[in-house]
């Protein structure tokens, strides 16, 4: 896995060189899957648009629980998987 520093000090166009070399070889459907469909998210000039059905139903009901009050706040959140919140 690399790091955030490595890729600050790598060339832009070297990066691009080494995913083309990676995604000439990729096999896995998933993620070429997902791979396209951030290219057509990244091309959209609405980002909207190129979400899925399922994930714009998703934050639509976000929305009308935040409506609603029904949140929780970021102390409930940090205490329910054990941690303190950030001060």
């Amino acid at each position: 896995m690399y790091k955030i520093s490595y890729f600050s000090s790598m060339k832009s166009n070297l990066i691009k060189l080494e995913l083309l070399q990676w995604l000439k070889e990729l096999q896995d459907k998933n993620t070429l899957q997902s791979l396209f469909h951030f290219k057509q998210i990244q091309e959209s000039n609405d980002w909207w648009e190129g979400l899925t059905e399922k994930q714009k139903e998703e934050i639509e009901l976000g929305m009308k629980q935040a409506k609603e009050g029904n949140t929780y706040s970021s102390s409930e959140v940090w205490k329910k998987y054990g941690r303190s919140p950030k001060d």
